[in-house]
């Protein structure tokens, strides 16, 4: 169906469904972002808690009882992390964080069914009973601010992440549907990678901070040469993945860009860090490192809570210029002794800043070594191209430490590269979400990820088919091959979006063969 096809809408709403929060937002003169969450109390406006976390807890009988915010009930088990399990294969690609993708990877490892995966529960079932939930509270807000709800024709945009295999995206499109999305029959579901919703949302700010610039305000993308022609690389910095896109702008009123080279990818997120601190504290606990239980590991618990606010200051001026500087993380374990050699109390754990830079720096090497890379990938393609602009977004993209890294190399090329962090880069992709569905960039053109094609049966040729393979038709008493398939576009071609990948939950889907 073409865009032109897709009925007006009421509504559009963003969905960020992330491996460590979720987010929903719509638009409202400007994106208004979901920010009341079951189980936060009044909302805080900042990124820790702008989101909510990716958890959900089931009881022994395999039933949803809470998620995000929510306090764990007695005889519950919370999961995490759930998400990046719906495509395992993601493990194997170049760039990922080691410790992060042996998690990912390891499905039979105990530790790793104990935290992420509840038993008896496939990780597509888990991301339907999480998915459940976040629909029920998105539509309870929408309610909360529009009487006519049910009224309302809504257009949900989902985002996925871009390195996923298109098998993993269908999963993601499936659960949604499965989970409530697209339910009602006025309203529709639309996917689309999570870098390409955060163009949606971030490049046009810069580009609408470049038309104020020739009318005499100040502004950073005129610094860097924004033009037809400029080559920008979007970084998407999530907790579980990292997605690299490089554009092309070819147009600016309105916007159009093309990517530049295949978009790239690698298991290096913010998870990362977690997992090196779980390593950590292993090690400096010594016999008394099971207490570090599942429900300690999770998000809701203080250790964690704790952790997660110092790790989004590291990296700031106040810790940076103190190499000495160290940070108190309430821990929450009741059961836990000192441990005074590790600087660990029966209430608190002390890290200094060289241990939260050992925590950070796999991680943030290999986002340095995908984005160098790339960087080498745009030259070589022609000696006149280079990449004028980065911009960072995702929730890890908004870390201090990964910003200082990334622009400390950038300053150092020739000519200099400018790096941009926008001050809502954690919520880039749900307001790109609903910025793709509103009004998306136009005339993109993208690299295929994989072949596409559609069973058809073709009249049998001795030659190219195998006679176990046919059959002969009732109607026309011609012999036919049931095994064919007509392909019309490959994979790594450039291809302009003309058309919605969205459909109607009451819409049968398409038979689309991927290679």
């Amino acid at each position: 169906m073409s865009s032109n096809d897709i009925p007006d809408f009421d509504m559009v709403v963003g969905v960020d469904f992330g491996v460590a929060y979720g987010l929903g937002a719509y638009p409202d003169e400007p994106i208004k972002e979901i920010l009341q969450w079951p189980g936060l109390g009044r909302p805080r406006q900042n990124s820790v808690n702008e989101k909510v976390p990716t958890e959900i807890c089931y009881n022994q009988d395999g039933v949803a009882k809470t998620w995000g915010y929510m306090k764990r009930l007695p005889d519950t088990t919370s999961y995490s992390w759930f998400k990046l399990f719906l495509d395992p294969r993601a493990a194997s690609e170049a760039y990922h964080d080691t410790n992060l993708a042996a998690t990912i990877g390891n499905m039979t490892a105990r530790d790793t069914v104990n935290r992420c995966v509840a038993p008896g529960k496939t990780v597509e079932q888990m991301c339907i009973d999480y998915l459940r939930l976040l629909y029920d509270h998105i539509l309870d807000s929408l309610g909360r601010d529009n009487a006519q709800l049910d009224s309302l024709r809504i257009k949900f945009v989902i985002t996925t992440p871009a390195m996923w295999s298109p098998a993993a995206q269908d999963l993601t499109r499936h659960a949604a549907f499965e989970a409530g999305f697209g339910r009602r029959s006025t309203d529709w579901v639309d996917i689309v990678s999570e870098p390409e919703a955060a163009a949606n949302h971030s490049l046009k700010l810069l580009l609408r901070d470049n038309s104020r610039e020739r009318q005499g305000l100040h502004s950073y993308a005129v610094a860097a040469g924004w033009e037809v022609g400029s080559n920008i690389l979007m970084v998407d910095a999530g907790a579980g993945t990292v997605d690299t896109v490089v554009y092309e702008i070819t147009g600016l009123d309105p916007l159009q860009v093309k990517e530049t080279i295949t978009p790239k990818g690698g298991l290096c997120g913010a998870a990362s860090i977690d997992c090196a601190f779980h390593a950590l504290l292993e090690e400096r606990l010594g016999d008394q490192r099971h207490l570090l239980t599942p429900e300690m590991r999770s998000w809701g618990s203080t250790l964690m809570k704790s952790f997660e606010e110092h790790k989004f200051d590291f990296g700031t001026e106040l810790i940076d210029d103190d190499a000495t500087a160290s940070m108190v993380i309430r821990h929450g374990i009741t059961e836990l002794s000192p441990v005074p050699e590790h600087n660990i109390t029966s209430h608190t754990i002390t890290l200094t800043r060289a241990d939260f830079k050992n925590l950070f720096d796999p991680a943030v090497d290999t986002v340095m070594e995908l984005v160098t890379d790339l960087e080498r990938q745009v030259r070589a393609g022609s000696s006149q191209r280079r990449i004028k602009a980065i911009v960072l977004v995702g929730g890890f993209g908004s870390s201090a430490y990964l910003y200082d890294r990334l622009n400390r190399w950038a300053q150092a090329q020739e000519p200099p590269i400018y790096v941009n962090q926008p001050y809502d880069g954690s919520l880039a992709i749900a307001k790109g979400a609903v910025a793709y569905g509103i009004n998306r960039l136009e005339n993109i053109r993208r690299f295929l990820p994989c072949h596409y094609g559609v069973f058809l049966n073709f009249p049998y040729d001795p030659e190219e088919h195998s006679y176990a393979d046919t059959y002969v038709d009732d109607f026309d008493g011609h012999r036919y091959c049931n095994t064919t398939v007509q392909w019309f576009a490959e994979k790594v071609s450039i291809s302009p979006v003309t058309a919605s990948t969205g459909r109607r939950r009451n819409k049968k889907a398409d038979h689309t063969a991927l290679s």
